[in-house]
């Protein structure tokens, strides 16, 4: 997208340095329990606990705290870096003696330096030539920073927030706990307690130079592989029982050493025969060779394991794999065609779902048949901009919210070379990115595109989540963290085709959530090579206050459509009546008909109206300045008796109707304002003609919100919004 973001003081390069407490709160503020821009003000049970237990440096209730926070994000990290490991054992070879990676035992020198306690540290002080002698007490986990508890020799413990530059964004936390192992005795070298936004403490470390590991409680001892013994057959076994235990990392670890252990053999080219005889109970054939049926089976129940996992595409080359042994494997086939259909091949998964109802008839591969058939056709009329969504409770905070969403997109990428290229693509809140445009291939459901060797650090992954990720109302991400929008919200997501399209305050397109995908819907009549917008704030306002909500949600961008520049025009025209707008904008009597705001408020409507009688506009220019000033008509309409013979000179209900559907095709107010009158019309007995064109309207406007959609449904659509409380 090109509009810049809001870029961080520990993002950008060449900022200097910042010190003491400053320096901790600008590390720190990173953290999940934290938002990037400044505190949340309503904290969290957990967090208000945080604090007291920081303050108190009371080890058991750090520890609860420590837990809980290990908790939230272990399941994200645990399927991360299991599969990780699973796939790290389709190219390590198994069945020797390996060695355990341990944490560095660094030989700095802490001789001359005086002990010092947790209890004679202060805040923000750097105690240069003191020396803390602590135990870590707790699993090390790692998000921005390495975060750990340590307790010293009295029985007091502190948070610690290690800035280890050797590890990056794509450490697991496994290697992370290799290298701080619980029950290491440590040492930090000038010791630095910072206080936190949220009023917490925790020990801050630089660098990992200033941390040095005395010694380390696990044992230094070299593992060997007790499976190396097992025939391929058994250790083909060993993985179904535990795939049947769902342990999937773990089966997918067994059927690749049972393929290993076969291909260190020499394989023939399966054939009837081979796969039927001569084999004994071990896998192995007559002659000592392991049959191709056991590798068959193996790569099929991996590839089966591999998509439980969403990993779709190693999935696939599993299940070719079988099908280059065995081209007649049903469930290869049946499980080729799963992994293309979750690809969004629609068009290969009916082929390969045809090809097995050849072999089996079966009512499941036909159901799966019939949905890829569905989907293939649905996905020649629309492309789907399919998302990731974060489902939270009231009162978490949004720092929690782009963490969550940081791992989830972590995951998503190892798992997906498409959605790896398609981040890749997009810019971060410090504007980097490959600078390419990428093809509507990338997105576009039966399409292929070309592999991506990029790779996405953490850094920028966070980046790219404040750049582009939005809440259900369209907020960008920025926005909420720096406190502009209240906290409790329902999901936070990153749709990636989305993110390109720009802002618009004459937009041609809506954005609809339905769960966690996001529908794109023409809102009018696009013509070819027309850029494709979105608008991103509520635009039935004036410029200048759509500019300050612009603002506010962190866009740093002056808008220039043509509908801005249209009012940049009148600007003088239009001076006083925007000025006194805004003054009385906010104001709850404003709105409230009998009230004297309210009155003047529907008298700055006719002022409107004379003005642009006067300067001279086509229909369409009439309708954007109309629309820019909505609630000003909708307030006049409400003091019709108040202004007697003047409520002539307002126009009709169905002409502001036409300009807000102008201005804001989609918008949810112009479907609400619409449904108002036709209720109204109804109830005061209207024609049955005012009826039904009020109605087409409001037809009209569901269209541009829903889509194309039957005109039965779209009349439910309009019943609903009609019988629902003014």
């Amino acid at each position: 997208m090109r509009v810049e973001g809001i870029m961080h003081p520990h993002y950008r390069k060449g900022s200097a340095p910042l010190g003491g407490t400053e320096l901790g709160r600008e590390i720190l503020m990173q953290l999940g329990t934290l938002q990037l821009y400044g505190m949340d003000p309503q904290l969290t049970p957990l967090e208000r606990g945080l604090v007291k237990y920081s303050l108190r440096m009371d080890k058991a209730g750090l520890m609860e705290a420590h837990m809980r926070f290990l908790k939230q994000f272990g399941e994200l990290e645990r399927d991360w870096q299991l599969t990780k490991e699973a796939a790290a054992m389709m190219t390590t070879s198994k069945g020797v003696a390996m060695e355990k990676e341990r944490p560095p035992v660094r030989k700095k020198a802490v001789e001359g330096m005086r002990a010092i306690h947790l209890v004679d540290l202060a805040v923000g002080k750097r105690n240069h030539g003191r020396v803390l002698y602590a135990t870590i007490c707790a699993d090390t986990f790692f998000l921005s920073l390495i975060q750990t508890l340590v307790e010293d020799d009295e029985g007091l413990a502190a948070r610690v927030m290690i800035d280890d530059a050797t590890l990056d964004g794509s450490a697991s936390w496994a290697k992370v706990q290799r290298r701080y192992p619980r029950g290491a005795k440590i040492a930090i070298k000038a010791p630095f307690l910072s206080d936190l936004p949220d009023e917490s403490i925790a020990l801050y470390v630089t660098s990992e130079e200033d941390l040095v590991v005395l010694s380390d409680s696990s044992p230094s001892t070299v593992e060997f592989d007790s499976y190396g013994i097992m025939d391929a057959a058994t250790l083909r076994t060993e993985g179904n029982r535990l795939f049947a235990k769902q342990d999937w990392p773990g089966a997918i670890g067994f059927y690749t050493k049972c393929i290993q252990k076969a291909m260190s053999t020499n394989q023939r080219k399966p054939n009837a025969k081979n796969r039927k005889k001569g084999h004994s109970e071990n896998g192995a054939t007559s002659n000592g060779k392991v049959s191709t049926e056991t590798v068959v089976l193996a790569y099929s129940n991996r590839a089966a394991a591999w998509m439980k996992l969403c990993h779709y595409e190693r999935a696939l080359v599993d299940a070719e794999e079988a099908l280059h042994l065995d081209p007649q494997h049903l469930k290869s086939i049946y499980r080729k065609g799963c992994a293309l259909r979750h690809m969004q091949q629609f068009q290969r998964a009916s082929e390969c779902f045809a090809m097995a109802l050849e072999y089996s008839p079966e009512k499941e591969i036909r159901q799966a048949h019939n949905r890829s058939k569905t989907y293939d056709s649905q996905s020649r009329l629309v492309v789907n901009a399919e998302g990731r969504k974060i489902v939270t409770s009231s009162g978490r905070s949004n720092a929690c919210l782009r963490d969550e969403l940081v791992y989830k997109l972590s995951n998503l990428v190892l798992k997906s070379s498409r959605w790896l290229q398609q981040l890749c693509c997009l810019a971060d809140c410090d504007c980097h990115g490959n600078g390419k445009v990428p093809s509507l291939e990338l997105f576009r459901p039966n399409s292929k595109w070309n592999s991506c060797k990029d790779d996405v650090p953490l850094v920028r992954m966070k980046g790219v989540v404040l750049q582009n990720a939005l809440d259900e109302s369209g907020s960008c991400t920025r926005g909420l963290a720096a406190g502009q929008q209240p906290p409790a919200r329902q999901f936070l997501g990153l749709w990636p085709l989305a993110s390109f399209i720009n802002h618009s305050c004459a937009s041609n397109s809506f954005r609809l959530h339905v769960g966690d995908t996001l529908f794109l819907h023409a809102s009018r009549p696009i013509e070819a090579g027309e850029e494709v917008t979105l608008a991103y704030v509520n635009t039935l306002l004036p410029r200048q206050m759509r500019q300050e909500l612009l603002d506010q949600n962190s866009w740093e961008f002056k808008c220039n459509c043509s509908r801005c520049l249209l009012e940049a025009k009148l600007s003088a025209p239009l001076k006083q009546v925007s000025k006194r707008f805004q003054s009385l904008w906010g104001y709850k009597e404003s709105v409230t008909p009998g009230q004297s705001e309210s009155f003047k408020m529907a008298k700055l409507a006719l002022k409107l109206e004379h003005i642009l009688k006067n300067i001279g506009l086509y229909l369409y220019e009439v309708q954007l300045i109309r629309a820019s000033f909505f609630i000003m008509y909708w307030i006049g309409y409400l003091n019709l008796d108040r202004l007697g013979d003047l409520a002539i000179k307002l126009p009709l209900p169905e002409n502001l109707i036409d300009a807000m559907t102008a201005a804001a095709p989609g918008d949810g107010m112009s479907l609400y304002f619409a449904c108002y009158w036709l209720k109204k019309f109804k109830e005061e007995g209207a024609s049955v003609a005012v009826i039904n064109d009020a109605h087409k309207r409001a037809m009209r406007i569901c269209r541009c919100i829903y889509g194309k959609q039957e005109s039965e449904i779209l009349k439910r659509l309009v019943k609903a919004h009609d019988s629902a409380p003014n």
